[in-house]
């Protein structure tokens, strides 16, 4: 059976034999597939959110990731590696999240630390985001997927999909994330 062979429960999914083996059809159709479903979840729910909140996708991960912290505090360079966005880009968006007065920057002690605080107007723009974060998320993901199932999470790529970014292979940090708890 050639690498092009449809994937069928009798032709799995493998690992190639090398690095430099182009993808199989079943494997660029899974991964075309994979692409096409999870842009669009996101495009969806940041659309829902802009549209009732006025806050980007990118606004949610920061407000997010703040209201999570302890004593709603970090270092720009923790937020930056949650988040996954280059040095520039977290900058940008940190100016434009102080213009609307939902982050405060200071510098920590002598050192260059700078530290990213959330404000209570960032806070009250998060909080009233959650229920259509919520809502979004339900509608345009988890009507898709039984969430409920025990290991639904680890069957979706849960065990795999965080050490994946952690080790920088190659996660862009793009899109609506956090918990929204």
């Amino acid at each position: 059976m050639g690498p092009d062979a449809p994937h069928t429960e009798e032709t799995p999914l493998r690992a190639p034999e090398t690095e430099e083996t182009p993808l199989s059809t079943a494997e660029k159709e899974l991964w075309r597939s994979f692409l096409r479903f999870s842009e669009s979840v996101v495009s969806a729910v940041e659309r829902d959110l802009f549209a009732s909140t006025g806050l980007s996708g990118a606004d949610f991960q920061i407000l997010a990731r703040l209201h999570e912290a302890e004593g709603r505090t970090m270092s720009q360079k923790q937020l930056g590696e949650l988040v996954g966005w280059t040095a520039t880009r977290l900058s940008h968006q940190l100016a434009r999240a102080r213009k609307r007065e939902f982050v405060e920057r200071a510098t920590a002690g002598r050192g260059r630390l700078m530290m990213i605080t959330l404000t209570d107007a960032g806070r009250r723009a998060y909080e009233s985001a959650l229920p259509v974060h919520a809502r979004s998320v339900r509608a345009h993901f988890l009507r898709h997927v039984d969430a409920d199932r025990p290991g639904a999470a680890d069957a979706m790529g849960g065990g795999t999909w965080p050490r994946f970014l952690s080790g920088r292979g190659g996660g862009s940090g793009e899109g609506v994330s956090g918990d929204g708890d």
